[in-house]
């Protein structure tokens, strides 16, 4: 023990003495709080890398906000659909889906094209 916080008998009997004269109770001796170490500053950028760093699965910011609606909704599938917390910033994003994204609409050319990669894409996984 430190020597500032050590309290030996003579002083505890000082202590006692002067209480019965003033009436009040002395502190014989007071602990020092430690103050916390500090707080280490990183940068944005340091921070980015940390995050990249860490392994998930949640690689893409829509399946980050669904599993958070989870989380607050006590992992209950039912009740993000039936979330009410409207003023929430992640409301609109709580089922997976960007509701902001416009739908693609697609010409009977580019349909063509598309369904073409698609049956060379499924015949060669397939093989």
């Amino acid at each position: 023990m430190k020597k500032s916080l050590e309290v030996t008998e003579k002083a505890i009997q000082r202590a006692a003495k002067k209480a019965k004269e003033t009436g009040k109770p002395v502190v014989v001796a007071k602990q020092k709080k430690e103050k916390p170490a500090p707080r280490q500053r990183i940068s944005g950028k340091e921070a980015m890398e940390e995050l990249r760093n860490v392994e998930s699965d949640l690689t893409s910011p829509l399946p980050a906000i669904r599993a958070k609606c989870l989380d607050c909704c006590g992992g209950m599938y039912s009740e993000v659909t039936l979330c009410t917390a409207k003023q929430c910033p992640l409301w609109a994003f709580r089922l997976g889906k960007n509701p902001f994204r416009k739908a693609k609409v697609m010409s009977d050319e580019q349909r063509e094209k598309a369904s073409k990669r698609l049956a060379v894409a499924r015949s060669a996984r397939g093989k």
